[in-house]
């Protein structure tokens, strides 16, 4: 049962009803508390905007059916690629002790 006075919640609960006529598959979704929930073992934030639900994984926010639908979450993959690129950076400077490493990050 959704939180009636948390819109977040509400939405969740249409899209976690939607997804499962649909796709015929259950979601393990919990709210925690707002805009915190566990989806599937992984806990993540969830935000609305512009009447869509985002999930932040790693270091950005997804459209939760891409988040659901990615075999490997976008915040494995982003750590996996942070993971990368410092083994590279570490080696790096090691053999030159002048290199630094640069990461941008995203704006949201």
């Amino acid at each position: 049962m959704a939180v009636q006075d948390d819109p977040v919640d509400v939405k969740m609960a249409e899209f976690i009803n939607s997804y499962h006529d649909q796709k015929k598959r259950r979601l393990h979704v919990t709210r925690e508390t707002e805009g915190i929930y566990t989806i599937e073992n992984n806990r993540v934030g969830v935000r609305l905007a512009k009447d869509k639900l985002s999930v932040w994984a790693g270091n950005s926010y997804f459209p939760i059916e891409q988040y659901i639908e990615t075999p490997s979450k976008p915040a494995d993959n982003a750590t996996k690629a942070e993971q990368t690129s410092n083994s590279s950076a570490k080696a790096s400077n090691t053999a030159k002790n002048t290199t630094t490493s640069f990461r941008p990050t995203l704006a949201d």
